[in-house]
């Protein structure tokens, strides 16, 4: 999953990306996660309700594109270059989503908690 802010990605002030190096969080499917341990089963209703698990970011399943119900490892992220991506795409998160994982990001990479209203764009 694609966890690079855009901000750094596009040339400021003119066109195309700044740089090449995208950010990317690992995904696995939440089956595999609760076959392996690593997920208690009985967490799940709760994970899916609340995302509250700091280390990972919850993602529903993409039924056209057959993908698993699933989680971001935001604890294993790798970086890769841009051109690798390029027809890659599947999803894209909706603005409450993006706005959850700068949430869940800032918390990690911080350990400073936030609300979804710090990340909203006001408009101005």
């Amino acid at each position: 999953m694609l966890i690079s802010p855009t901000c750094s990605m596009h040339a400021q002030g003119g066109e195309g990306y700044a740089h090449a190096v995208r950010m990317l969080a690992p995904v696995l499917s939440i089956q595999h996660l609760v076959d392996t341990g690593a997920v208690k089963e009985a967490a799940l209703d709760d994970l899916r309700t609340y995302d509250h698990l700091a280390n990972y970011f919850y993602l529903p399943p993409v039924e056209e594109h057959d993908f698993p119900e699933s989680l971001a490892l935001l604890y294993g992220v790798i970086t890769i270059h841009h051109d690798y991506l390029v027809e890659r795409q599947i999803s894209q998160l909706s603005e409450e989503a993006a706005i959850h994982l700068k949430v869940k990001l800032t918390a990690f990479f911080t350990g400073s908690l936030f609300s979804h209203e710090d990340f909203e764009d006001d408009g101005d």
